[in-house]
């Protein structure tokens, strides 16, 4: 059955990000990783994060969350693709002409005036995608609009900004990309939030491309364009959903985001009339349950120093099984944000199948004594080294118990048609001005 979007107050907003084709926004380098280009030196760098207060004064929760997480980073650098420049070793040149005129001549088709004067702002990102801290960022022109099958739609803001560097992937604590895509321009177009449903929102990301296609000056090819959705519910609260790339994939990616938000509304009614959130995590260390245990990857974890820790969710008995997208329960929630705060690959919870992990019945019946867990309790384990497995299971506690109160503000990535947790919604507080530029 189809989502009434209408009885559940959706909004929805799309932010689009294309890569110009011009050289970088601050150096004369030059890149486009669909393109093969001759390769120069290579070098790698290594290099650790931390958060700062923003122009506010305030610590961004998005940025706070990054930097606790205690990554460390390296940087793959060609010195045909990247400079001095990329690697935070030499300050900004000029911002390039080529690339703000093809952002005015967008915003003029999208019907935005452009401001009197350009002025860049440093935006806090600590996840490592860029190498200094921070991503420049421009407001260039305001109040625009697009007429569509549904109505105008309104575009309050474009603007110019630095694409992040590529992620190559992760070896343990460390975190790899390379510096090729990093300050290639980005033109930015956000639209208001009269999205009606999800093929509005495919329609909208499709007038859009199609707009910026025309220009001739922006990059072609698999990465180069791709949309960020900001989805709520009367029942809900605002979401933001980042590196949609398949047009295709956005009506059932909005449907099921809206869906997902209807979903923790009704399990918020159903948790309340069964419980009341507690308010301090009931973990303890349960390793030596597992001691003599015939679960794999549980010994393994044990033999290479690692501990097992459970914490107790009052009134969670069978609800970590609920479906809130297709394929998706409450308990692959709560396993999202053990993966992003604790490292971890994820959870073992009570509502799950717990044969498949030969664990025996006298295992999982001590597991629930030490736990203290009723007839109406779910109880989690995590498995790994000791900060990662705490921290992880500290997250899920928290998460669980903001179930009983509404659906909290993440920033989620997008997979395919679905979406999981990322890190929570960022918020002013991690703009502060440019003084190199």
């Amino acid at each position: 059955m189809a989502f009434d979007y209408a009885a559940h107050g959706f909004k929805c907003g799309i932010e689009v990000h294309q890569r110009l084709d011009t050289k970088k926004l601050f150096c004369n380098c030059y890149c486009d990783p669909n393109k093969a280009i001759a390769e120069g030196r290579k070098a790698l760098l290594r290099r650790r994060l931390r958060a700062v207060a923003g122009e506010l004064g305030e610590l961004d929760p998005a940025a706070a969350f990054e930097a606790g997480r205690g990554k460390e980073f390296s940087y793959s650098v060609d010195s045909a693709t990247a400079c001095l420049v990329e690697t935070d070793d030499e300050p900004p040149h000029s911002a390039r002409q080529e690339a703000l005129e093809a952002v005015v001549q967008a915003a003029l088709l999208l019907n935005a005036k452009p401001v009197d004067e350009i002025h860049f702002m440093r935006k806090t990102v600590v996840d490592g995608s860029a190498v200094s801290g921070f991503q420049r960022t421009a407001l260039v022109a305001t109040d625009g609009w697009i007429e569509t099958s549904k109505g105008r739609v309104g575009i309050p803001t474009v603007c110019l900004e630095e694409e992040a560097s590529g992620i190559l992937g992760k070896k343990g604590n460390v975190a790899e990309y390379r510096l090729d895509r990093l300050g290639i321009p980005l033109v930015e177009i956000a639209s208001d939030a009269s999205i009606k449903d999800g093929d509005h929102c495919r329609e909208v990301a499709e007038k859009i491309g199609s707009l910026l296609r025309s220009t001739g000056k922006v990059q072609r090819g698999i990465g180069t364009i791709r949309q960020d959705v900001n989805v709520s519910i009367r029942e809900g609260g605002r979401v933001e959903i980042k590196g949609a790339q398949e047009l295709a994939d956005l009506p059932e990616l909005v449907e099921n985001e809206a869906g997902r938000q209807l979903a923790f509304a009704e399990l918020k009614k159903e948790l309340l009339a069964r419980a009341k959130p507690e308010e301090h995590v009931h973990a303890l260390d349960v390793t030596h349950v597992f001691a003599a245990t015939k679960c794999g990857f549980v010994s393994k974890a044990l033999a290479a120093g690692g501990m097992v820790v459970g914490v107790r969710l009052k009134g969670f008995a069978g609800f970590l099984g609920k479906e809130v997208m297709p394929d998706h329960r409450v308990g692959t929630e709560l396993s999202g944000y053990a993966k992003a705060f604790g490292g971890v690959g994820g959870i073992i919870h009570s509502d799950e199948d717990l044969g498949k992990y030969s664990f025996s019945r006298a295992e999982i019946t001590a597991v629930k004594t030490l736990l203290e867990c009723g007839v109406k309790d779910a109880f989690v384990l995590c498995v790994g080294a000791e900060f990662n497995a705490v921290r992880a299971l500290g997250a899920v506690f928290d998460r669980a118990m903001q179930a009983f109160e509404g659906l909290p503000p993440e920033t989620r990535r997008a997979e395919g048609r679905k979406s999981v947790f990322m890190r929570p919604l960022p918020g002013a507080g991690r703009m502060y001005p440019e003084t190199d530029v």
